[in-house]
C-alpha cells in the first residue's frame, strides 16, 4: 500500500481530489446532526427551526453535489493519467531492451502487461488509495458526529463496524493467490487466440483447425475457472462484510431505544445515529475493499515491475567475425502451383548485422526463412554460407519467423550470437 500512494501522491489533480472528497465527507456528516435537530424541533413543535434547518440542509445537499462532482471528475481524469503513463513506462522500457532481454519473453507476455496488467494495476492497486482517503475522511467525521450525539451508541456502531476491517486480511492470501492465477490463465487465453493469427496460413495449410480449436477452447475453460473461483472469494468476503452493518442498526434501535425510555437521549439522536450507522459503516466497508483489491493486485503489481527490471539489462555485444561467413542467396526462387512467391532473389546477409524483414500477409517472409532452414526446397539456385547452419541455429531462426506480424516490420537478427554460422 505504501508504493501505490508513494506512485499516485505525486500527481497534482490526486490533492485537489482529496479536497473534494473531505468537503462531500464533512457535509455528510453534518446532515446527521442536522437530522437530530430537525426531529427534535417538530417533536416541540418549533416551524420557525423547522424552517431554519430544511434551508440549512438544502444548502448541506447543494455543496454535496459540487464536491461529488469534482471528486468524480477528477477521479477519472487521475485514471486516465495513470495509464497512460503506466504504458508509456512500458513502451519506453522496451525500446531500451536489448534483444537478449526481449526474448526472453513471448510477446503475449508484453501484450499482456499493456492491456491487462496495467489496468488491473491501476484499477485495483493505485485508484483503491482514493477510495481508502474516502473511507477514513468519510469515518472521522461520521465518528465525530456520533461523538456529539451520544457516546454510548458510538461506541455500539464502532462495535460492529470495525469487523469488517478484518476481513480482508482473512481472505488475502487466498484472493492474491486467485487472482494471480486469473491474470495467468487470461495471458494464457490470449496467446491461444495469438498463435491462431500468427499462424492462419500455415493451420490451413496443415489443416491443423482442431488442434487449434482444442487449444482455444482449453484455454477459454481455464480462465473461466480460474475467474470463478476468484469471483467467490470475493463475493464471499464482500458478503461477511456487509453483514455487520444490519448487526450495528440492529444493537443502535435497541439499546437507543432503551436510553430513549430513561430520557437520557431524545428520539431526533437515534435517527441522528442510524443516519451515521450507514455513513460509518460504509467508509469502512470502502477501506476493506480497497485494502482487500490493493493486496489482491500485489503478485501482479511485482510481476509487472519485475518485467521493468528485465528491461534494464545491459545491452548485448554482439560478436563481429569474418566477413567470408555471410550467408548468400543467389538468385533465390520459389513457386507454389502457379504461384510465384519469390522470384530471383539475390541477397546477402553478414554476421553482426540486424535486418528488417517486412511485408504484408503473404508476401513471403515466412517462406523465405523456411528456404534458409532447408524445409522448403528453392526453384531457382539455393542458400550457401562458409559454415553449415546447425540445428540450433536454424530453430533459432524459425522462432523469430512465428512471431512474423502481417503488415508489419520486424527486426531479424542474423547471427547474433556465438557459433550462429559453422
Amino acid at each position: 500500500m505504501r508504493n501505490s500512494f508513494r506512485i499516485i501522491c505525486k500527481i497534482p489533480i490526486f490533492w485537489v481530489i482529496v479536497l473534494s472528497i473531505t468537503g462531500t465527507q464533512f457535509c455528510n456528516a453534518f446532515l446527521a446532526i442536522l437530522t437530530q435537530r430537525l426531529l427534535d424541533a417538530a417533536l416541540r413543535r418549533n416551524g420557525q427551526a423547522i424552517g431554519l434547518l430544511c434551508g440549512i440542509y438544502a444548502l448541506s445537499f447543494i455543496a454535496i453535489v459540487l464536491f461529488d462532482f469534482l471528486s468524480q471528475y477528477y477521479s477519472r481524469g487521475l485514471r486516465t493519467r495513470l495509464l497512460v503513463s503506466m504504458q508509456a513506462r512500458l513502451s519506453h522500457r522496451l525500446l531500451t531492451m536489448s534483444i537478449t532481454a526481449f526474448q526472453k519473453h513471448q510477446t503475449t507476455r508484453y501484450q499482456n502487461a499493456y492491456t491487462t496488467e496495467i489496468e488491473s494495476i491501476v484499477d485495483d492497486m493505485l485508484m483503491p488509495v482514493v477510495g481508502i482517503i474516502q473511507g477514513v475522511t468519510g469515518f472521522g467525521f461520521s465518528l465525530a458526529a456520533l461523538s456529539y450525539l451520544d457516546p454510548v451508541l458510538m461506541g455500539v456502531v464502532l462495535a460492529a463496524s470495525v469487523l469488517p476491517l478484518v476481513i480482508p486480511l482473512l481472505f488475502r492470501k487466498s484472493i492474491s493467490q486467485r487472482k494471480q492465477t486469473m491474470t495467468s490463465s487470461k495471458e494464457a487465453n490470449w496467446r491461444a487466440f495469438s498463435n491462431i493469427l500468427n499462424g492462419h496460413r500455415i493451420i490451413k495449410i496443415f489443416k491443423s483447425e482442431p488442434q487449434f480449436q482444442t487449444h482455444m477452447a482449453t484455454a477459454n475453460s481455464r480462465f473461466y475457472d480460474a475467474f470463478k473461483r476468484y469471483v467467490i472469494v470475493t463475493v464471499t468476503a464482500n458478503v461477511l462484510g456487509g453483514f455487520f452493518f444490519y448487526i450495528s442498526s440492529l444493537a443502535v434501535l435497541g439499546i437507543g431505544g432503551l436510553r430513549a425510555l430513561q430520557g437520557i437521549i431524545s428520539p431526533g439522536t437515534i435517527a441522528g445515529v442510524l443516519q451515521l450507522n450507514d455513513q460509518v459503516t460504509y467508509p469502512i466497508q470502502i477501506i476493506a475493499d480497497n485494502i482487500k483489491d490493493i493486496m489482491g493486485t500485489k503478485t501482479v503489481y511485482e510481476d509487472f515491475e519485475s518485467l521493468m527490471l528485465g528491461a534494464t539489462e545491459s545491452h548485448e555485444k554482439l560478436p563481429i567475425t569474418g566477413r567470408d561467413d555471410a550467408l548468400r542467396l543467389q538468385d533465390l526462387s520459389f513457386q507454389r502451383g502457379d504461384e510465384r512467391i519469390i522470384d530471383d532473389l539475390t541477397l546477402t546477409l553478414f554476421p553482426g548485422d540486424r535486418y528488417l524483414l517486412t511485408g504484408a500477409s503473404g508476401a513471403g517472409k515466412s517462406t523465405l526463412l523456411n528456404l534458409i532452414k532447408g524445409n522448403l526446397v528453392p526453384s531457382g539456385r539455393t542458400v550457401t554460407c562458409q559454415r553449415r547452419l546447425n540445428k540450433r541455429t536454424l530453430c533459432y531462426l524459425m522462432r523469430h519467423a512465428l512471431y512474423l506480424r502481417p503488415a508489419r516490420a520486424t527486426i531479424f537478427p542474423f547471427f547474433t550470437k556465438r557459433g550462429m554460422c559453422r
